[in-house]
This record gives C-alpha cells, structure tokens and sequence, in this order.
C-alpha cells in the first residue's frame, strides 16, 4: 500500500481539503477518505465534522461539474459559456447562448438528477 495525501481546492467554494487514498489501488476502485481541512469557507464554516464538510463539498462540486458537462454538451456551447453560483444549497447556473427550450430540457434533466429546485437557471437578462 503506498498512501498519498491530496490537496484540493475546489472550484464552487473557498474551502481547502486535504484527502488520503491509495495509490496502489487502481483508479477506478480507488477510495478518497477526508484527511483534514485546511481553510473553511464561509459556506461550510459551521460543519465541524471532517466526513460531512468533506462530502457536502464534494456533492456541490460534482452537482456543477455534471451541469456544466451537460449543458456544455448542447451544440455551439462551451464550458467558458457557462457561469455557476451558489445561493445557499441551489446551484446558479447562467448560460446566456441557450435558448428558453433547450434551457427547459436541461431544467427537467437536473430536476430529476439532483431533486427539484437544486439546480436552476438565473433569469436575469444580460447587461
């Protein structure tokens, strides 16, 4: 067994994580367990246990990057298109070159893969 230690940033917060896995495990069956937390965000400042901080993390990060990938996979669209916050729990996404329809196939997809209301477009008209 050779253990590493990983720093992660990711990208939907300012939390910095720090995870253990094997690495003589192959990838696909590999286990990434918490190892510690660096920095908090504001967000994630008030969940103190390591498993829960590091797995809501995580949840958000892959929920975006699945969005993103979708959304990304729409004919004439790219991931620099595509902008994401987060109010509370609910991702924002803004991607001003979809159109209402493909925007309302998209809503529907979401909804089902994450629950009703998690993911949601921003409906402000651009500047």
């Amino acid at each position: 067994m050779a253990f590493k230690i990983t720093t992660w940033s990711p990208d939907t917060c300012g939390c910095v994580l720090q995870y253990s896995w094997d690495s003589s495990v192959p990838a696909e069956e590999r286990v990434h367990t918490p190892h510690a937390i660096l920095t908090k965000c504001a967000k994630h400042s008030e969940t103190a246990d390591i498993h829960i901080h590091h797995a809501q993390v995580l949840e958000e990060n892959q929920r975006k990057n699945k969005a993103a990938g979708a959304i990304a996979a729409v004919p004439g669209i790219t991931h620099d298109d595509i902008r994401f916050s987060y109010a509370g729990p609910v991702l924002v996404l803004r991607c001003d070159r979809l159109t209402v329809s493909e925007k309302d196939v998209l809503q529907k997809a979401f909804d089902a893969e994450h629950g009703p209301g998690m993911v949601s477009f921003d409906t402000a008209r651009p500047a």
